[in-house]
């Protein structure tokens, strides 16, 4: 499944069920939709394949994609019916028997929310809708219960200790209690990028918002981040961001950036 896209709008959320008997449709989808057997069995038929639908798997329907359905057991499910943008994107449906037991959650929210009604109903909407979809990213570009999940943990530890410059992959790999030759593998399924290359990522993007919105000198924003040495720190600065940290505030101050 495509990443980096953006949700546009959200339609309706709502709980359908079908019963058994083959069901043609004669016109595209009106939108794009994320839907969560809760009940039965359905066969999704599309042009080029045919995919089985059981009670805790997740489907993925394109706006405009064209398909029938064979309910072989009488089912249920939850239904969330939104917008991705651009909408003439051509995109393809996606079938996950493994995004686990927490999408569950996440669409019963979806649903109990919608039904809610109040003044925060599209923004909370809005946050469960790419709670999902960051659920099926990890689902559909890697495997997810031994990589996907792991993947989450390590980047949570990161989150909460990049900060401090003895922090390194040697303790990440020791936290997680997998080998070093582990963690680089999992971190090059799901980030493309070894793990001290990520740790170095997420520490520069801190130190970005820190150079934009303080005036803090950039050998105190370098250790905040975990660099103990401001020269090091810019040496890794500018191999990731193209520019020097002095330029790179420089050219936010002045709206070049």
């Amino acid at each position: 499944m495509e990443r980096d896209l953006v949700i546009e709008r959200v339609r309706t959320v709502f709980k359908g069920a079908f019963n058994t008997g083959y069901i043609r449709r004669n016109k595209p989808r009106h939108s794009d939709a994320f839907v969560l057997y809760t009940k039965g069995e359905a066969d999704y038929i599309f042009a080029d394949q045919a995919v089985t639908v059981k009670a805790g798997d997740f489907l993925y329907l394109p706006k405009n994609g064209m398909y029938n359905i064979d309910v072989k057991q009488n089912s249920e499910y939850i239904c969330i019916d939104f917008y991705f943008c651009p909408s003439d994107m051509q995109m393809h449906s996606f079938v996950s028997q493994k995004v686990g037991i927490n999408i569950e959650g996440d669409f019963d929210r979806a649903f109990h929310n919608w039904m809610r009604n109040d003044v925060s109903r599209l923004p909370k909407a809005f946050a469960i809708l790419y709670d999902i979809y960051g659920t099926i990213l990890y689902t559909a570009n890697g495997p997810y219960a031994n990589s996907g999940s792991i993947f989450s943990k390590a980047v949570d530890i990161i989150l909460q200790n990049y900060g401090d410059a003895a922090f390194s992959v040697k303790d990440l790999c020791a936290q997680l209690a997998l080998s070093p030759a582990h963690v680089r593998r999992i971190f090059m399924e799901n980030a493309q990028v070894p793990p001290v290359k990520y740790i170095n990522y997420l520490r520069c993007e801190q130190a970005k918002n820190l150079l934009i919105a303080s005036n803090l000198p950039i050998k105190v924003i370098s250790e905040f981040i975990g660099f103990s040495d401001s020269l090091y720190f810019s040496r890794i600065f500018k191999k990731s961001v193209g520019i020097s940290p002095s330029e790179y505030r420089k050219s936010k101050s002045t709206g070049v950036l």
